[in-house]
């Protein structure tokens, strides 16, 4: 089962660290699919992510609206990045309740509306976003490596230091 630990905007759900259940589904719930979008509707970041690589039957919890979409009508992808930004955003804000930790009714979500432009369109946006992405995982790699490079060089140096004798307290 997703939870929202295992879901991330920029990094999608992290397959590895969902919880692994035997669970009897009940009719009003559905197996995720490939290109469902999950909303976590409780918590410090109200944002989506679009559902890839579903290792079989799998269901999100109940902190999660869990959306699909008509392929006729919007992509996955577009409709998801459309949900994380500002305008969108700014709506779920005003609309979300409790002070450390937001929760989102179903009923304020469905007043919220989204722009759909053509199917071309979607894909240029969703595209853009892929690119933004990609670019965030490079930057991301980049500031790891410089830290475990610092991080090298302190040990290294701290190898190589010695005892200041004489230095007044």
């Amino acid at each position: 089962m997703v939870q929202l630990r295992d879901a991330d905007m920029h990094g999608g759900v992290r397959w590895g660290s969902v919880i692994r259940a035997a669970v009897e589904r009940k009719r009003t719930e559905r197996w995720l699919d490939e290109g469902d979008i999950l909303f976590a509707a409780r918590g410090a970041r109200l944002n989506a992510t679009v559902v890839r690589n579903v290792p079989g039957r799998v269901l999100c919890s109940p902190h999660f609206f869990h959306l699909r979409v008509r392929p006729s009508m919007a992509t996955p992808d577009f409709v998801a990045w459309q949900m994380n930004q500002g305008p969108f955003q700014a709506r779920i804000e005003r609309a979300a309740e409790g002070a450390t930790s937001s929760t989102l009714r179903i009923a304020d979500f469905r007043e919220i509306e989204l722009a759909l432009p053509s199917l071309e369109e979607q894909a240029a946006y969703a595209s853009l976003y892929k690119a933004q992405l990609e670019e965030r995982q490079v930057l991301e790699s980049l500031i790891n490596n410089r830290e475990k490079e610092m991080k090298g060089l302190a040990v290294q140096l701290m190898r190589s230091a010695h005892l200041l004798s004489g230095v007044a307290r």
